[in-house]
């Protein structure tokens, strides 16, 4: 009797802990998209973020994430946490700066004479939560004549989110840039003569 009891209370606690895995998400800077997210086989960041169910939780490995567009998170409730060092079984760090997200400043957002760059792109979110991650933000490209608006820089871009936390987290981010000048106006012409 003791060992069924003990027989079915291992079986359970090995229950939890393989539902408990499921809502994990693995990821590492050189993670493929064809990634299934686990330890052994991670994804990219982008599809983490883009398909992490509601109630999930994103695990970064440290380095370097180079993305060329915002991230945004797809569900509601996700903890996105950096610092695990995947070389030494996903044992953690909270080593400030160990996992960074990057922002190149290719292919900016928003409305065409208002264009931004964002490292995150967080619209309509609660409760997510992220924790020991450096997001910084290249320097707004130079304006050209194809775009001559200046490009505002934001490392986080949020909008109608609530109930979220920040968690020993770095947010740097760069410089925006300034438009190109203005066309010169044309001269004014001579008014008429006044009446009475």
């Amino acid at each position: 009797m003791k060992r069924t009891v003990t027989l079915i209370a291992l079986m359970l606690f090995l229950t939890l802990q393989v539902v408990g895995q499921c809502d994990i998400i693995y990821v590492t800077p050189s993670g493929l998209p064809s990634g299934v997210g686990s330890m052994n086989d991670p994804m990219d960041i982008s599809t983490a973020f883009t398909t992490a169910p509601s109630g999930s939780h994103i695990r970064m490995a440290v380095g370097t994430y180079t993305v060329n567009n915002s991230l945004s998170l797809n569900g509601q409730n996700i903890v996105v946490e950096g610092g695990f060092i995947d070389t030494l079984s996903w044992t953690k760090t909270s080593l400030a700066g160990a996992t960074t997200i990057f922002r190149s400043n290719l292919n900016p957002a928003g409305p065409a004479n208002a264009p931004r760059i964002s490292a995150l792109e967080l619209v309509n979110l609660n409760g997510f939560r992220f924790q020991d991650v450096t997001i910084q933000t290249d320097n707004a490209p130079a304006a050209t004549q194809v775009q001559p608006y200046g490009v505002t820089v934001y490392g986080v871009y949020m909008d109608s989110c609530a109930s979220y936390s920040w968690v020993r987290c770095q947010i740097i981010s760069g410089n925006g840039g300034a438009g190109l000048n203005g066309s010169a106006g044309a001269n004014g012409v001579n008014g008429t003569n006044g009446s009475q």
